[in-house]
């Protein structure tokens, strides 16, 4: 025989036999390295396509690809190295028989090298192949015209061969470090070395704690939305630290404090599981702690990303109360009786009827809260300021449809974010009496700045409005160069049957009405930027969905090899220490049942307690339909649980298979 095949043959060898634990490495392979092709030559068609929306779409789908790659490389990471344990005792075998550890790194070289260009050939195939039925996808989600065309983008395929080309090199390296540092007698013996009862390690236990705690009062405290997307990853690091630190640590530490209380130990029935469960948790406890962090990533992925996409209506007509929207910048009285007269003329014009119109003069600009009803202005918005938007009570009237009056020097106030206390409001020094205060931002005042919530101000007239807006541009600072005027908003609804000729000349039509005219929105044709940011959005989330499926189930399946091969054993010598098949099988599915729904009901806490966090985050994409995410949320637990059940349910065949005795 060629002594230049011997090593690729053992490899061959080697992976024949051990298909058990290489068949899902390779699957994942060819699903990560599918799922990297997939996104990466979308976003290249997407950005070249010329299509109207493509170049932004085209940069979303690009930096999903990156967030893949980096994911896709933990993953086959964590599937690694389960493989190296597991065959720990074969390496030793090895070398007993005389091969020496650069012989056995030669064979894992190519045992990796045709892992590697056998899923990531059959991956970059089938995203080709499947490419086109992605991008008929992407095209319904976002709306957008694609044409469909067999074309395979060649930077796509020399990113995902360099990606994963990289990738398992850095696999090859840690495999050959691990066989270097070891020593073959120690390899030989290693399933079969008894193992010391887990101890309690109280301080990493007590870490557990206040990590986790702290993440969830971090995810508690925001009341605005620009503080719970600054808070939201802090927040998620710490209950990832806190929650694998009480898988580990706590989970043990729990289990000593129940085998310290005899009367609850000493039992025939709780005897067998907590000793048990001491040594299985202390094997699988960072496994658990992953299921749950990924469960976590699944329910918070999917259903924030389905609630944009299904809200996009509703996020529509709060940006946009009306279907046709004008806007002014004009420091002029008449300006909003000018555009009124000026829609009509247009409207005539084109036989189209104008309804439910709403019109106001608007001074908006950020503040401070002081505190005690003290507001003082700045130039800039951000996650401590508020959106001053000021209207005079007949705008206000006029619009909401009350009849609210007002003495000089007096104020209706509402603050979003934490209410007016004090009986009189002082911005920037002035102070006014506040009159009554609104329940909440009536929705004809739209507030996009992104900053913490509104403070709505309605005041007697309109000099009262030019003081107030003077006032706030002296209080800033000069170098600045910021200089906010009163805005002139018109918005209506209409119909006829030359509605989109009107629309696309009404700016022309109304070019000299007033003298800073801004622009003429239309919600219809605001829809394809929307469909196009949150459909784009929800196919992002759809593959790291899935990618986090993927290494759920690995981890589901790899643990349940690992604990069939280890109470195989166990069932053994309980069956020859007096134990029926029947015992042993109860104590055995209590603990597996105990481990399995522990993860899931770890994620779902997680999921409940950052759900007012997420709640503010979507608040921030102005979606403020709770009910809509709740809803989301409830039906992404579900068919998760429903995916996770079968997932148990198909590896738990192989773990019987193991431990059959």
């Amino acid at each position: 025989m060629d002594k230049r095949l011997f090593y690729p043959r053992l490899a061959a060898s080697n992976l024949r036999k051990n298909h058990s634990i290489y068949r899902p490495y390779l699957l994942a392979v060819v699903l990560l390295s599918a799922m990297y092709y997939c996104l990466a030559s979308l976003a290249r068609i997407a950005a070249r396509s010329g299509m109207s929306g493509g170049g932004s779409l085209g940069a979303i789908l690009g930096m999903g690809t990156w967030l893949m790659g980096v994911l896709s490389l933990l993953v086959l990471f964590y599937a690694n190295s389960f493989l190296i344990r597991r065959r720990r005792r074969e390496f030793g075998l090895y070398s007993v028989l005389g091969m020496e550890k650069r012989h056995i790194c030669l064979v894992l070289m190519w045992e990796v090298l045709l892992v590697a260009v056998g899923g990531v050939v059959l991956g970059m195939a089938a995203g080709a192949l499947f490419s086109q039925l992605f991008l008929l996808l992407l095209q319904r989600l976002t709306r957008l015209p694609v044409q469909l065309e067999l074309w395979i983008p060649l930077e796509a395929v020399g990113d995902t061969a360099a990606l994963f080309a990289a990738a398992f090199a850095l696999v090859l390296v840690y495999d050959a470090a691990a066989v270097l540092r070891s020593r073959p007698l120690e390899l030989l013996r290693s399933d079969r070395q008894g193992e010391r009862e887990p101890k309690a390690r109280w301080l990493l236990a007590l870490l557990g704690v206040v990590t986790l705690g702290g993440g969830y009062v971090m995810a508690l405290m925001p009341s605005t939305a620009a503080d719970a997307l600054i808070a939201f990853l802090p927040a998620a690091l710490l209950v990832m630290v806190g929650t694998y630190c009480l898988f580990t640590a706590g989970s043990i530490a729990v289990l000593k404090l129940m085998k310290r209380s005899r009367n609850f130990y000493y039992r025939a029935k709780n005897f067998l599981s907590v000793s048990t469960l001491l040594y299985r948790m202390k094997q699988n406890a960072a496994g658990l702690a992953a299921i749950c962090i990924l469960s976590t990533c699944v329910l918070v992925t999917l259903s924030t990303t389905v609630s944009l996409f299904l809200g996009q209506q509703d996020m529509l007509r709060r940006e946009f109360p009306r279907m046709v929207n004008v806007d002014a910048r004009s420091a002029a009285d008449g300006d909003l009786a000018a555009l009124e007269a000026g829609v009509a003329a247009a409207a005539a014009e084109y036989g189209v009827t104008v309804s439910n119109a709403v019109g106001l003069r608007v001074f908006d600009g950020a503040v401070t809260a002081q505190g005690g009803g003290v507001y003082r202005s700045v130039p800039w918005f951000g996650s401590e300021t508020r959106e001053l938007l000021a209207v005079t009570v007949d705008d206000y009237n006029r619009c909401a449809g009350t009849d609210l009056t007002l003495e000089d020097g007096q104020v209706y106030v509402c603050d979003e974010n934490a209410g007016v206390a004090a009986g009189a409001l002082q911005l920037d020094g002035w102070t006014y009496a506040i009159a009554g205060q609104l329940t909440e931002r009536p929705e004809f005042l739209a507030a996009g700045s992104g900053a913490a919530g509104a403070l709505v101000v309605v005041v007697p007239d309109y000099g009262t409005l030019e003081d107030l807006a003077r006032r706030h541009n002296e209080a800033l600072d000069p170098e600045s160069g910021t200089v906010r005027l009163i805005s002139v908003q018109y918005g209506f609804d209409a119909a006829g049957e030359n509605l989109e000729p009107f629309c696309q000349n009404l700016r022309e039509r109304l070019d000299g009405t007033v003298e800073h005219l801004g622009n003429v929105m239309v919600r219809h044709w605001q829809e394809a930027s929307f469909y196009e940011m949150y459909g784009g959005l929800l196919f992002i989330g759809l593959f790291f969905t899935a990618l986090f499926l993927i290494a759920v189930v690995l981890i589901l399946y790899y643990k349940q090899i690992t604990e069939g091969f280890d109470d195989h054993e166990r069932f053994r010598i309980l069956q020859n220490v007096g134990l029926s098949a029947r015992e042993v099988n109860r104590v055995v599915s209590r603990q597996v049942l105990l481990m399995f729904y522990l993860p899931l009901a770890m994620a779902v806490v997680h999921i409940a307690v950052a759900f007012p966090a997420l709640c503010k985050v979507l608040q921030g994409f102005q979606l403020y339909n709770t009910h809509l995410f709740l809803l989301c949320t409830a039906a992404s637990a579900g068919v998760f649980l429903v995916f996770y059940l079968l997932t148990y349910r198909l590896t738990a065949r192989t773990y019987c298979r193991i431990v059959r005795v």
